[in-house]
């Protein structure tokens, strides 16, 4: 591991797309093998299952061969395995939870009740507002909502939120996010003239909005930043 600061918190993500989303997020934009570090943070990960429960073969030869006579097969302990496609990754995370240089470790793996079992939520431990693309997008709905019910001050507000997060974002230096929160941002402007009966700037912000979000690097996984594609509302709104 590349050498960081005393105080250096590591995240252990569930895959490496995972990874990739949490460390821009974090910060930590340097890449190298088997992680991301920068920004006070090292982002890892997981492979699928980095360690696995042994074979029965593997804990006593003689279960190699199931036969009546030798059940119930019950060992004295359940040993974990790691085996050859995970092993020089498992070695990457070994190596970073374990480095002294850590002084944390946040368990960002699947929040459901499995992960919950390799360690408990801590939302507490990492300073949200620093990230602003979450809340863009709970701003995003909720104007949208408010949109279509025809609350245009309360879209309005939600807009101007939008605009907020985004001089931020992009004063931060995350110009992709800042770049995505426009997105929102002019798909939700675009709906507000909608209601509002001004057909023509609602189609023109929709299109130029259109423009953006084809424009924009996207996520192999997630392939697109709003949670309603500009280019299908481009047509509701003609």
């Amino acid at each position: 591991m590349a050498a960081q600061d005393s105080g250096t918190v590591a995240v252990l993500a569930e895959k490496p797309s995972v990874a990739r989303d949490i460390a821009s997020m974090l910060g930590a934009t340097s890449k190298r093998d088997g992680y991301w570090h920068g920004h006070g943070y090292v982002v890892t990960w997981a492979i699928g299952h980095l360690a696995a429960l042994a074979q029965p073969h593997e804990i006593d030869p003689a279960w190699r061969q199931w036969r009546r006579d030798l059940l119930p097969m019950l060992p004295e302990h359940w040993p974990l395995v790691v085996y050859e496609k995970t092993k020089d990754q498992f070695e990457v995370v070994r190596k970073i939870v374990n480095s002294p240089r850590i002084s944390r470790v946040i368990c960002a793996t699947d929040a459901g009740r499995e992960g919950e079992l390799i360690a408990p939520r801590e939302p507490a431990t990492l300073d949200w507002d620093r990230f602003t693309w979450p809340e863009a997008i709970a701003r995003f709905a909720r104007g949208l909502g408010a949109a279509h019910l025809g609350k245009v001050s309360e879209a309005r507000a939600a807009g101007e939120r939008l605009e907020e997060l985004k001089a931020a974002t992009r004063k931060a230096g995350e110009e992709l996010f800042a770049r995505n929160i426009r997105v929102l941002r002019l798909e939700l402007n675009a709906w507000i003239a909608h209601v509002a009966g001004q057909k023509a700037a609602s189609v023109a912000l929709m299109r130029e909005d259109a423009e953006l979000e084809a424009s924009t690097p996207k996520h192999p996984v997630t392939p697109a930043p709003t949670l309603s594609p500009p280019n299908e509302l481009l047509g509701a709104c003609s």
